[in-house]
């Protein structure tokens, strides 16, 4: 390359050198805006996104409010508070929780091993330890706290608590792993044992799983995995669905629960083996359906949507393939067509319908992904490779009544 075409050249590499400059530091063209490889969290407006690396955004205007690499990972959002971590010394993680518009830290990098933000003003503390067993550095989880006066809330780790089951707090409750079995408790009522704290108490059920606005999911089973659900109601310790009622419970919102019944392929044949591959329809609740291929003895799980006051289906068990997150009214749904030719395989799409009327919001084959969250925004995944999301605004896509 001779000088004469360097000079043409080279204002516009320092563009381009610029124009990167500038979106490291978090100052995007407008017209990436509410474009993102994936979306975190959705809160008061705000979200964290992940666009190459998390960002902290205004929703409305798309202004960075904390931008990409000022933190090495911006984790969950508590109101105005947000909890961030960075690289310490030897490259050891620390954490902070700072105030989202002033950046002051609230608690400080370094003053805890681990802190995980569990929401309502309240976050469990740890520390750092070696496993005797193992000899690997792990996180051992020592209290709950108080994020504004950072007054210990609820030990755990001690002879009585093991430690908190989940990753969230629901209207101050929280689900505690004891010595005796699961138990739920109280985190705004004063500080005491397990005893005067509990709203159930270990070993009253064989597990207890999320709970939301009140209520928690029981079960029998005392596996790991939480089969045999029903609900009970906390503050009256009513079953309004008794346990065992459905297999699993998989998100209450709204006074509304994604349950799941289980369904064992007989192929009907008594000489049936598990390796035989078989086409038996499901028929379940006036609902016909023939699932991808399948061997002989393997299950299908058929979801549907109750109103869990009533226990009344409002989107029947076994219409659609599979159901995911719930909300406003507004249900994700997913459709499973079976590939001709090709045992066992499938394409998944995923549509909206309005709970209430069944009408499709959003037909399937759209997007290739969508995610509701709690504020009432839908997060779209574009189909044919597309690497973004678009956050939207459900009423952009169905006039969903106060």
């Amino acid at each position: 390359m001779n000088a004469k075409t360097y000079s043409k050249l080279l204002p516009l590499l320092l563009s381009i050198v610029v124009f990167l400059a500038m979106c490291l530091i978090g100052c995007q063209p407008a017209s990436l805006q509410g474009r993102f490889r994936s979306v975190i969290q959705v809160q008061d407006g705000r979200a964290i996104v992940l666009f190459g690396v998390p960002t902290l955004i205004d929703m409305e205007s798309g202004e960075r409010i904390i931008p990409a690499r000022e933190f090495a990972e911006i984790i969950r959002m508590c109101g105005d508070m947000v909890l961030v971590s960075e690289y310490g010394v030897a490259g050891i993680r620390e954490y902070a929780i700072i105030d989202i518009e002033s950046r002051e830290e609230i608690i400080p990098f370094g003053k805890y091993d681990s802190i995980r933000l569990i929401g309502e003003g309240f976050a469990v503390i740890g520390d750092r330890e070696e496993n005797p067993y193992t000899g690997r550095v792990q996180i051992v989880d020592r209290a709950v706290i108080d994020i504004a006066s950072e007054e210990i809330v609820f030990q755990l780790n001690t002879n009585e608590i093991l430690s908190l089951w989940g990753r969230s707090v629901s209207n101050g409750l929280v689900v505690v792993d004891s010595t005796l079995g699961r138990g739920v408790v109280d985190l705004n009522q004063e500080q005491g044992h397990l005893s005067e704290t509990s709203l159930i108490r270990p070993g009253r059920y064989g597990n207890i799983g999320n709970i939301y606005d009140g209520l928690a999911v029981i079960a029998e089973s005392t596996i790991p995995r939480i089969e045999g659900t029903g609900v009970v109601e906390l503050s009256s310790g009513r079953e309004l669905i008794p346990q065992d009622t459905y297999r699993r419970i998989l998100m209450m919102q709204d006074g509304l629960a994604v349950v799941e019944y289980l369904h064992r392929f007989s192929c009907e044949r008594g000489d049936c083996s598990s390796d035989d591959w078989c086409d038996e329809e499901v028929s379940f609740g006036g609902f016909v359906k023939t699932p991808p291929r399948h061997r002989c003895g393997w299950y299908s799980y058929l979801q549907g949507v109750i109103d869990i006051v009533r226990n009344k289906e409002v989107v029947p068990i076994g219409k659609w393939d599979e159901i995911g997150e719930v909300v406003d009214g507004i249900a994700v749904i997913y459709i499973i067509n079976p590939i001709e030719d090709e045992p066992g395989s499938f394409t998944r799409e995923t549509a909206l319908i309005e709970i209430d009327s069944g009408e499709i919001i959003v037909p399937p084959g759209v997007y290739g992904r969508i995610n509701l969250f709690e504020d009432g925004v839908v997060a779209l995944f574009e189909r044919g490779g597309g690497r973004f999301d678009t956050i939207e605004s459900l009423r952009s896509y169905y006039a969903v009544s106060e």
